[in-house]
């Protein structure tokens, strides 16, 4: 009667609420995935920079002994 039939209906939301959290839960593992990926990427950007400030001050150090040896070797 009633009893059984507010069980089912008790039943079918806790099933659905089931089902809400499971999928939930996937979307809280596909975020949790590509912020990983969004941290390893960032790593790979600060290797990127340091070596790219190594580069560039080598660089800068050659181009201001090249100004140097021109001022030395007037022509």
């Amino acid at each position: 009667g009633e009893i059984e039939a507010n069980a089912n209906v008790l039943a079918q939301s806790i099933n659905e609420m089931s089902e809400s959290i499971r999928e939930q839960s996937e979307g809280i593992n596909m975020i949790n995935q590509s912020v990983s990926q969004i941290d390893d990427i960032t790593k790979q950007n600060i290797g990127i920079v340091n070596t790219t400030n190594e580069i560039t001050s080598q660089i800068d150090d050659m181009a201001k002994n090249i100004v140097a040896d021109v001022r030395k070797n007037k022509f």
